[in-house]
């Protein structure tokens, strides 16, 4: 927990997913990536997809909503996702916080689908 005056943050890891390192360094050099991080046998690595939640007063909020519960199948496969501490969802709980219990929530742009109105949902 990171607490800077009366707001206070934590960490929620919504699942470990393989990105391809072309996706993720683009058109920088391997030479210079592989200095910190390195590729599996079919060119991807492991990415932490993480969410915030922020107590400020009486408010709570998460800022990003993970890869939620709306991939199929062949799509979890085809990330090798792995969610050795849960879902998003279940870290809040952890947290003591009920997705009702959210007053805001703020996503970014995604690349896996349609995630700015996603729920938080099971």
């Amino acid at each position: 927990m990171i607490c800077i005056g009366e707001i206070e943050t934590e960490m929620i890891n919504d699942g470990r997913a393989q990105s391809d390192v072309g996706g993720v360094f683009g058109l920088v050099p391997r030479v210079l990536w592989s200095q910190f991080a390195q590729a599996d046998e079919q060119n991807c690595m492991p990415m932490d997809h993480r969410c915030l939640l922020v107590r400020a007063g009486r408010k709570i909020i998460v800022v990003e909503t993970g890869l939620g519960t709306w991939l199929t199948t062949k799509r979890i496969d085809q990330l090798r996702l792995t969610r050795p501490q849960g879902s998003l969802v279940n870290g809040l709980r952890r947290l003591g916080v009920s997705p009702e219990e959210v007053d805001l929530v703020v996503n970014n742009a995604s690349t896996l689908g349609p995630t700015p109105l996603r729920p938080l949902r099971d």
